[in-house]
């Protein structure tokens, strides 16, 4: 099957403002902003791909050269089987686009009217337009306000129009910056299961979501990409992140007693990734990383009280998207982690 978006060594380079003075007695020097390094990926039809990183990390900057509102500075990318370079118009007939951007509404039209102009830019025929239109206003919430002026729309409505606009023309692949930036957890909620009910369980859209809402990411996302300066530091499942960076089943044990041998035999268990013993005024503590919970655990757990330690205290919990992002996201540039690639 073709990927629905498919990069290799994707880059971009800003050359960055000179003073004056620079240009005048330095006129030969360049200096250039690397926003996208070499970004390779490889993304399914019907998928739903997170773009998770920081403000500057280059989401953005990734996602208008898959839009071709931005060149290459090196390495190729096709969307729904077109090169984004020679055949950008085939490009943007298959995609649409939400951000943050309200500039580019008319804002002494009504929201409908709004929509009426853009699915006419589409060239989706009036009738179409018109039933198209009205569903989509239904299903983003804004029914009640479509006849009212885009200038009176708060900045959640306005987000929610810019929603209806994307999909106007039922595009095969859908670019989603931040859609939930501007909107209240019970909107942000609904419009996480409008995505996941209506963008890819209906329509079968491919959706490229750059978001900062980890529980966005973790709720909707099939595979995710963490971005650091431009490069993709780690990529896919939710799993295979866990496992790929050794970050799994974290297991807490308060033992009253603990032979000194017990870390070195729990360490030697199949299925564990990190052991870590302490001690303190109530006892012993150990810390375990497991690849995942199951017969490693039970494992873990019987070579425990067979060792005659006496636990008083157990607890696990998964490791956390959030946890996975700060901890990946705030190593040293350096000293990059594995990456998790499917």
């Amino acid at each position: 099957m073709q990927p629905a978006i498919e990069t290799n060594a994707l880059t971009k380079r800003f050359r960055k403002l000179h003073r004056y003075r620079d240009l005048i007695l330095y006129p030969w020097r360049k200096a250039e902003h690397l926003a996208v390094d070499q970004v390779s990926l490889a993304i399914a039809p019907g998928e739903l791909f997170g773009l998770l990183g920081q403000n500057g990390a280059g989401k953005t900057t990734l996602i208008r050269m898959l839009c071709t509102a931005l060149l290459p500075s090196a390495g190729q990318a096709r969307v729904a089987g077109y090169d984004v370079v020679r055949q950008a118009r085939q490009v943007r007939e298959r995609i649409g686009l939400v951000s943050g951007e309200e500039r580019s509404f008319y804002w002494r039209l009504t929201g409908r009217q709004n929509l009426e102009f853009f699915a006419a830019l589409h060239h989706v025929p009036e009738p179409i337009a018109r039933r198209r239109i009205g569903q989509l206003i239904e299903r983003v919430g804004l029914a009640d306000f479509a006849d009212q002026p885009f200038r009176t729309y708060s900045s959640g409505m306005r987000q929610k129009l810019g929603i209806a606009r994307g999909l106007l023309h039922q595009p095969q692949v859908l670019f989603m910056d931040e859609p939930t930036r501007s909107l209240d957890p019970i909107s942000a909620q609904a419009m996480r299961r409008f995505v996941a009910e209506y963008i890819i369980g209906e329509l079968g859209c491919t959706v490229i979501l750059a978001t900062h809402s980890m529980a966005e990411a973790e709720e909707l996302c099939d595979r995710l990409a963490l971005i650091r300066s431009g490069r993709v530091v780690a990529q896919g499942t939710i799993a295979q992140l866990r496992e790929g960076l050794h970050y799994g089943v974290r297991c807490a044990l308060r033992l009253r007693h603990m032979p000194p041998e017990l870390p070195g035999v729990l360490g030697r268990t199949p299925g564990l990734l990190d052991v870590a013993a302490s001690r303190d005024d109530a006892g012993h503590r150990v810390e375990l990383t497991l690849r995942e919970e199951g017969p490693a655990l039970a494992a873990l757990l019987r070579e425990v009280v067979e060792s005659g330690a006496d636990i008083y205290h157990f607890e696990t919990h998964q490791i956390t998207l959030e946890e996975i992002y700060l901890r990946t996201l705030s190593a040293p540039a350096e000293q990059p982690a594995e990456a998790a690639v499917c």
